[in-house]
C-alpha cells in the first residue's frame, strides 16, 4: 500500500499474512488495520490460552498461551515478560507487537504433531480499516538493575505496507538505532536477527526493512516514543541471505548440533567501547543458543562497534539450554592491517589466531563456568612479536609451556616448562602494547621445571603474552588477570 493512499468505505478491508508449512513455531505478529480482534487470527489457527475460556481449549485439551503481548514494565528475565491477551474480543492495537504460537491451519492433525508436516500451511488475516496517517507509540524503561533484560518494547509495524527504519529515525525519541526481530527459520528453534548502524547479524538483503504484519523489539535505555509515518513506507521487502565484506568486521558464529546464533564485531575509530546508541545492539537472549560480545560497561551485545586501539580485550559470551558439542566459526574478518586477533579460552587456557573461516570446537558442560565469557577477543600488534614466534602463537596449546591459573587475581602466576634441557630461561611478560611487566631469568633441568612468578599489584586486568627465551628457541602463550 504505497504512501499517502486514501480508501473509501474501506472498514472492511482484509490483510492477509501467509505461513508457509514447517514446524510449529513463534511468530511475531502486527495489525495493518483498526478494528481487527485476536478472533480474526482465530480463523486461521488454533488458539488457546489459561486467562479466558478459549473454544480451542476444549478441542485441543490445553491451556498453553498462545497469543501474547511484551509488557516491559514487568520484573525479570525478558523471557519472562510475555502475558497473554485476555480473550478472543481482544483488540489488536495498531503499533503494538504480539507473539503467537502457530501450530499451522486448522487442517492440522492436532493429536499427533510428530507426523510431518509438523505445521501444516495457513493465511492470517485481520479485517478492518487500514491503518494510515501518523501512529505514536510512548516507550518504557523500567529500571529493574538487569540490564540485559530491562527496557525492551515490542513492536509493530502498523502499515499494510513494508516500512524502512532509516527512514523512521528521524521521528524516533531516545530510541538506539538498532531493533530485533525473530526468525523462525534460523536453526531449529528459530532466533533473533539484529540490525544497528548499516550492519545485520545474520546477514541478509535489505536489513532495514520491516515487513507489513511484522512485529519487532526495540532495547530503550530512557523512556521515549516512536511516530509511524506514512513516509516511512518502502516497496522493498527480504528476500534472503547474502555476503558482503566490511573493513575490519569479525563475524562470529556458535553452532551446535540443531541450531546456530552470530555476534558481530568491527573495529571503528568514530566509536566509544561502551554502547554506542547510534552503532550497536543489545543482545535480545534467545531461547537456546546464544553468542554475545561485551562493551567495557559489561553491556551484551549483538552488534559491537569498539574502538580502533592498541589493546584489545572484548568479552565474548556462550550460552545455552543444552549441554554437548559446540563450535564457533569466524567469517569476513575483513583486514586488520595492523594486528592480528585471537580467540583465548580462558576455561581451558587455550588460545588460537582467528583467521577467516577459522573454527573453534569446545564443550558446554554443566560446570556454570563453560559459559558465559569464557571467550576473549584480543589482538597482538603486528612488530610485538618476531617471525619465529608467530608460528608458536598458531597453536591452540603450548605442549611445552603452561601457564595457570588463567584467569588469575594477578598477584602470583605458576609456569610449567616441560622438556627444555638443562641451563637458564629467560621468562619475560608483556601486556598488548608491549609493555615489558616481568623480567627474570631461572634456571632449568631435567623434564619439567616449576616456578611460582609474583607479579607487580598494580597490573590491570586483561590479557597478557609469557616469552620464554630457551636455548633451543622461544616458547610462548597467553593469560588473563582479572580480579
Amino acid at each position: 500500500m504505497p504512501s499517502g493512499a486514501a480508501f473509501v468505505n474501506a472498514s472492511n478491508f482484509k490483510v492477509e499474512r501467509y505461513i508457509p508449512s514447517g514446524r510449529r513455531t513463534l511468530r511475531y505478529l502486527a495489525s495493518p488495520v483498526s478494528g481487527a480482534t485476536v478472533a480474526d487470527w482465530a480463523n486461521g489457527m488454533y488458539i488457546t490460552g489459561n486467562k479466558a475460556s478459549y473454544p480451542d481449549n476444549v478441542t485441543l485439551n490445553s491451556t498453553l498461551s498462545t497469543v501474547t503481548d511484551y509488557n516491559e514494565s514487568l520484573n525479570g528475565l525478558s523471557s519472562q515478560k510475555f502475558t497473554e491477551v485476555y480473550g478472543l474480543g481482544t483488540a489488536l492495537v495498531p503499533g503494538k507487537g504480539y507473539r503467537a504460537f502457530v501450530r499451522g491451519g486448522k487442517d492440522i492433525d492436532l493429536n499427533n504433531p510428530l507426523v510431518a508436516p509438523f505445521a501444516t500451511a495457513t493465511t492470517l488475516s485481520v479485517k478492518g480499516t487500514p491503518n494510515v496517517g501518523d501512529i505514536t507509540r510512548n516507550l518504557t524503561f523500567t529500571n529493574h538493575s538487569k540490564a540485559s533484560d530491562d527496557g525492551w518494547n515490542l513492536l509493530g509495524n502498523p502499515y499494510a505496507s513494508a516500512i524502512d527504519w532509516t527512514l523512521m529515525m528521524p521521528d524516533m525519541v531516545n530510541v538506539p538505532n538498532s531493533f530485533s526481530i525473530f526468525d523462525p527459520r534460523l536453526g531449529t528453534n528459530g532466533a533473533y536477527y539484529s540490525y544497528a548502524g548499516g550492519v545485520s547479524t545474520p546477514l541478509r538483503t535489505n536489513p532495514t526493512i520491516i515487513s507489513s504484519s511484522q512485529s519487532f523489539f526495540v532495547k530503550m535505555v530512557l523512556a521515549g516514543s516512536i511516530t509511524f509515518k506514512e513516509s516511512h513506507k518502502s516497496s522493498l521487502a527480504h528476500t534472503g541471505n547474502f555476503r558482503i565484506s566490511e573493513e575490519n568486521l569479525l563475524r562470529v558464529t556458535i553452532f551446535d548440533t540443531a541450531s546456530f546464533d552470530e555476534a558481530v564485531l568491527q573495529l571503528s575509530d568514530v566509536v566509544s567501547s561502551g554502547f554506542d546508541k547510534e552503532y550497536d545492539a543489545y543482545k535480545m537472549k534467545n531461547t537456546g543458543l546464544n553468542i554475545y560480545t561485551q562493551s567495557s560497561n559489561g553491556d551484551n551485545l549483538a552488534i559491537n562497534r569498539y574502538p580502533i586501539q592498541k589493546q584489545l580485550n572484548i568479552p565474548l559470551g556462550v550460552s545455552n539450554n543444552r549441554i554437548g558439542d559446540h563450535k564457533l566459526k569466524f567469517t569476513d574478518n575483513g583486514s586488520f592491517a595492523d594486528q592480528k586477533l585471537y580467540l583465548q579460552d580462558t576455561y581451558l587456557r587455550k588460545y588460537m589466531e582467528i583467521s577467516e573461516g577459522a573454527e573453534y570446537p569446545f564443550t558446554i558442560s554443566a560446570d556454570v563456568n563453560s559459559t558465559g565469557t569464557r571467550f576473549v577477543i584480543t589482538n597482538v600488534p603486528s612488530g610485538l612479536l618476531t617471525s619465529t614466534e608467530e608460528s608458536q602463537t598458531n597453536r591452540l596449546e603450548s605442549m611445552t609451556l603452561k601457564v595457570y591459573p588463567s584467569p588469575t587475581n594477578g598477584r602470583n602466576v605458576n609456569l610449567d616448562l616441560y622438556n627444555v634441557g638443562n641451563g637458564n630461561v629467560e621468562v619475560k611478560i608483556l601486556d598488548l602494547t608491549g609493555r615489558l611487566v616481568y623480567s627474570a631469568t631461572h634456571g632449568v633441568s631435567g623434564s619439567m621445571s616449576h616456578f611460582s612468578l609474583e607479579l607487580l599489584s598494580d597490573l590491570a586486568n586483561g590479557v597478557y603474552v609469557v616469552n620464554c627465551q630457551t636455548s633451543s628457541g622461544t616458547l610462548k602463550t597467553m593469560f588473563t588477570i582479572s580480579k
